[in-house]
């Protein structure tokens, strides 16, 4: 069986409730925040499938042009997104205006940076359509899913940047951004899909970002891929492997803030 890279994230998390949840089969209720961090999630999701038709369509090197055609398309991806996810967002009592105010200033500041990159690079090269999106530096690919059976492991990374043969792996978060570096589970979530990328497309990773969408602008930490986090990535799929097949669920979280957020907390406990 294939460990899933967000398994891992969620065993450093907390194994109880990794067990609790795969081997017992018990579902967490709905959260507000986690529903907002859905709806975000897949905006930007949207975003970057969308973008190669955006930039093949683009007609004109100013920026304000470009940025309204990126605002304009990005608001719809927004809408959808919300529309989408209708029923969770009812049911955790948020109105849909509300979503949509507090996720657009982030996705508006998305808009302005990828118009900013596509304003510049059309007034160096000069070029348009096909032939400015095969020229464009870096070319983003989303939603990439990875296996392999070697490493006993599978995974969607969430955006994958290539330059010529280099691939970087960037995994866009929402929640709060730590005051330095990158939180361990999502250290370990880029370190895993270095391994699948250099697994399967054969790519040498060296580094990867973790994109923060909640701060005021977002945030981007990079992350170096070295062989001690490639062994503790290894090690760690087969930890998890030995908790699916266990029959006895681990210890309860010794930290105190995470139970108390946690909405298996009257299971775990009994």
């Amino acid at each position: 069986m294939k460990i899933s890279v967000t398994h891992l994230s969620a065993y450093i998390y907390c194994p109880r409730k990794l067990y609790l949840t795969l081997v017992k089969r018990l579902e967490e209720p709905p959260k507000d925040v986690l529903v907002k961090g859905s709806v975000r999630h897949e905006t930007y999701e949207f975003i970057n499938k969308n973008d190669e038709g955006i930039v093949k369509n683009i007609r004109d090197f100013d920026f304000d042009s470009i940025f309204q055609v990126y605002k304009q398309k990005h608001s719809r991806f927004l809408k959808k997104s919300i529309s989408r996810n209708m029923q969770r967002i009812k049911k955790v009592g948020l109105s849909p205006s509300d979503v949509f105010r507090q996720a657009w200033p982030l996705v508006m500041a998305e808009s302005r940076s990828r118009a900013e990159l596509i304003s510049s690079f059309i007034q160096k090269y000069e070029v348009f359509g096909d032939e400015l999106w095969d020229m464009l530096t870096p070319r983003i690919m989303s939603e990439v899913r990875l296996e392999s059976e070697s490493l006993q492991l599978k995974g969607r990374v969430d955006c994958l940047e290539k330059y010529d043969d280099e691939y970087v792996p960037v995994e866009l978060k929402t929640g709060q951004i730590p005051k330095q570096g990158v939180w361990p589970s999502h250290k370990i979530q880029i370190g895993a899909y270095a391994l699948l990328i250099e697994d399967v497309l054969g790519s040498n990773v060296c580094k990867g970002y973790v994109d923060y969408l909640d701060s005021a602008s977002k945030k981007r930490r990079k992350i170096v891929v070295n062989p001690f986090l490639k062994h503790e990535v290894q090690e760690l799929v087969k930890r998890v492997s030995d908790l699916l097949r266990s029959d006895h669920a681990p210890p309860v979280c010794k930290n105190r803030n995470k139970c108390l957020k946690c909405g298996l907390r009257e299971h775990c406990l009994k």
